[in-house]
């Protein structure tokens, strides 16, 4: 059983997440096959933000879960921003390899009403290569954030004795 984070490591663990976010406006990547291409630009025309709200990671099993949402950038956090693509992939010499699709944000009209809008959650193996990508269905829009970094090195779960 995992141990429990205490509020401020919890709060300490997001924030890192938050700030582990590639802030270059000119990143881009095609796919490992070289047929689909990603860059940073806004989501038709609205910037989104992500917010982390929770997140845990298991060093032993090396198990990640991130719960968060998507915003419009200005809104502070009132506006939530769904259908939103996101992913774990890792890049190498300008290409996404091992990409694994992890779903797209809430939109309670369609999908879960008990969750408000562009919020996403995952469970999910992870290595310290791997980055987490938030992109629309075009490609564009991409943000990059560096999960595998931040938690092989940073607050580490551990388990129970």
């Amino acid at each position: 059983m995992l141990s429990a984070l205490s509020c401020s490591s919890q709060k300490n663990l997001v924030t890192t997440l938050y700030e582990s976010k590639n802030k270059e406006e000119g990143i881009c990547y095609t796919d490992s096959s070289g047929h689909f291409y990603y860059s940073w630009d806004s989501f038709g025309g609205v910037l989104v933000d992500v917010v982390f709200i929770n997140a845990e990671f298991d060093v032993e099993t090396k198990h990640l879960k991130i719960e968060g949402r998507t915003i419009e950038k200005d809104r502070k956090d009132t506006f939530g921003f769904c259908c939103v693509d996101y992913f774990i992939a890792r890049p190498v010499n300008g290409y996404l390899t091992n990409i694994r699709e992890l779903g797209q944000t809430n939109n309670p009209k369609n999908n879960d009403k008990s969750k408000p809008a562009g919020y996403f959650s995952f469970n999910v193996l992870i290595n310290s290569d791997d980055r987490l990508y938030i992109k629309n269905e075009m490609g564009g829009g991409l943000q990059e954030f560096l999960i595998g970094k931040v938690f092989s090195k940073n607050f580490i779960t551990k388990r129970n004795e």
